[in-house]
């Protein structure tokens, strides 16, 4: 909701009107110059880091044009709330866990003999590709489901916005793929 001491979005000028008048444009805009800003960068620098922040991209613009347009309060009460019981939480972390102990299992019954001396090396990897899986692996979805699309759904219908939504989100991923 825009203040009192603000200017209306019919009175705003310059970058902060345009965003205001288009902000799902301006926040593809944003979302697609931020994330290949960063992916640029790792391809240059190799920074791991470079490449987290690329995918942050669409999380960050979500936020600059939540803020610009002054909805960020609410933008961040919907992606920050829990919908779901505890338990799904639960089951979300531990489900990567339980697979890497049932895929071991099997191949012991058909009779793989599992090296327990590996397990030193290979824990490293099973606990990064964990991390990814369930706290990287959401990164562009509070800038695209929680920004974009209530928006795009004002004038689309659910599954029109979703399907303009994921061809932008598409041609964002481009240059990691």
């Amino acid at each position: 909701m825009v203040s009192e001491t603000e200017p209306s979005v019919a009175e705003a000028s310059g970058v902060r009107g345009v965003v205001r008048r288009r902000p799902v444009a301006a926040f593809v805009v944003l979302a697609f110059a931020l994330s290949w800003g960063f992916w640029l960068l790792f391809y240059v620098t190799s920074s791991p880091v470079m490449f987290f922040l690329g995918g942050l991209g669409p999380a960050m613009a979500g936020a600059v044009v939540a803020w610009q347009v002054g909805t960020l309060q609410s933008w961040l009460g919907r992606v920050l709330r829990w919908r779901v019981s505890p338990w799904f939480y639960v089951f979300a972390f531990g489900f990567p866990v339980l697979l890497y102990g049932v895929a071991n299992v099997i191949l012991a019954v058909f009779g793989a003999q599992p090296d327990v001396a590996l397990l030193g090396q290979r824990l490293p990897a099973y606990a990064m590709t964990w991390v990814a899986a369930v706290f990287l692996g959401g990164l562009e979805e509070p800038g695209w489901r929680g920004f974009a699309l209530p928006r795009l759904q004002q004038g689309y219908t659910p599954v029109r916005a979703t399907l303009l939504l994921r061809g932008g989100g598409g041609v964002g991923r481009r240059p990691v793929e």
